[in-house]
Formats: C-alpha cells, sequence, structure tokens
C-alpha cells in the first residue's frame, strides 16, 4: 500500500478541463491523468484511514474502502453529462453481512466542490422502516437526539438527504422526534479543512480526528437501520 502524502496542488485542473470538454474520448486519452492525481492518492487515504479508525468501531467491521467510478448514472437525469466532476470514495460499515446497504465511516469527495461526511444517504426500504422504528423507540431514540447535540457544532451539520414535508404516515405530527422521521437517509457533513490541508499529509490526521468524533453516530445507523 502506498503512503498518502497529499493530493496534487493543481489537480483540480484535471476537472476544469473535463467539465469543458466531457466526451468519453478526451476522458480515455487522459484516464492515466486520473488515475495519478486523484485515484491513486485517494486509495491510499482511505487505506490508511481506515486502519487508524478501526478500533473506533469495535462492534462493527470496516468493509474495503472503495474509490467510486467517475461515471455518472445517467439513465433517470435530465442532466446526462457522463462524468463527475470530483473524484470520491468512502469506508462502509458493516455490522451484518446479510445487510443490503452500508453506512459509511467517512466519504470524501474532492474536486471541484468539497464534500465530506459520515452517515448513510438513503435508507432502502427496509432500512428505512428500521429507521423509523429506532427513532420512534424511547430508547433507541433519545440515545439519537443525546449524539446529535454531542457532534452538531461549528462547521458540522446534520440533514437527511429529500426528507419528507410531513410526519410519515402512522406517527404522530407531534411526535418529539418529528423531525428525525422525516429523514430518508442521515448524513454529518463535516467543515472544510484549512486552504492546503488537502494536499499534504496533515489531511490524514484531520479525518482521523473527525472520523473518531462521528463513529458512535455510524455505529447507531449500523445497528439501527441496517
Amino acid at each position: 500500500m502506498d503512503r498518502f502524502t497529499g493530493f496534487p496542488r493543481d489537480g483540480v485542473r484535471f476537472f476544469r478541463k473535463l467539465k469543458e470538454e466531457m466526451n468519453r474520448e478526451w476522458f480515455q486519452a487522459h484516464k492515466a491523468e486520473y488515475q495519478s492525481l486523484w485515484v491513486d492518492p485517494m486509495q491510499a487515504l482511505l487505506e490508511e484511514l481506515s486502519a487508524k479508525l478501526a478500533k473506533s468501531y469495535p462492534d462493527c467491521e470496516l468493509g474495503r474502502p472503495k474509490v467510486l467510478r467517475i461515471q455518472r448514472d445517467t439513465r433517470f437525469a435530465k442532466d446526462k453529462s457522463p462524468y463527475k466532476l470530483h473524484c470520491a470514495g468512502m469506508i462502509p460499515v458493516q455490522r451484518s453481512a446479510k445487510a443490503t446497504e452500508t453506512p459509511a465511516a467517512m466519504y470524501v469527495h474532492l474536486g471541484l466542490e468539497t464534500i465530506l461526511g459520515a452517515g448513510l444517504y438513503a435508507f432502502d426500504k427496509t432500512g428505512l422502516a428500521r429507521y423509523r422504528k429506532a427513532v420512534d423507540a424511547e430508547a433507541t431514540g433519545k440515545e439519537l437526539v443525546v449524539l446529535l447535540k454531542k457532534l452538531v457544532g461549528p462547521g458540522i451539520t446534520v440533514h437527511g438527504p429529500a426528507a419528507l414535508k410531513q410526519v410519515p404516515r402512522g406517527f404522530d405530527s407531534a411526535h418529539p422526534r418529528a423531525d428525525l422521521l422525516k429523514y430518508k437517509g442521515l448524513i454529518l457533513g463535516l467543515p472544510e479543512p484549512d486552504p492546503g490541508v488537502v494536499e499534504s499529509r496533515a489531511f490524514l490526521p484531520w479525518l482521523v480526528t473527525h472520523g473518531k468524533k462521528v463513529a458512535p453516530l455510524v455505529r447507531w445507523l449500523a445497528y439501527n437501520a441496517l
């Protein structure tokens, strides 16, 4: 495994040019450049990060880190652009081999925009039902509230992508955790690091610190939404 040393300072130029070209011919001609600028350091970063976060998940297993495909799924999208303008990767958390989805101990998204976070972007049907049941229950629901109060603060946000406007059917509209019941996923967004951090090895300990901090929430998801 290569040692992570940072992402190239001028690496974002690749995505600026890809945005201009946005065609298979150009990407294939520059695929090796994308690999060296982004995929290789991302894989090295996630491998080291996973090893350093393992102790924060004593009752779960961290799956093999994954660098996600740059190709977009355009089957149901109005935007038919074939490529993403970022490189992203994640460290999956597994509690059961039967689970059909896994929360992320860390999600790293770098390119024309920076997105860093942890959690589960979208529950499947079974996971959503389990999540709502856990939020509704006094013990697990209050546990989640306490975890979020400890975590949310300057630069750290919590949100549920595509949240419902109303409490789902079968739950009281005045439920004490109504906002959480509306979520279809649960994500903790992390702050952007200071300029230059991503370009150095300092990005690794920065992510380790935040990854350890958010681990209790990700473990809650692994136990209550899988």
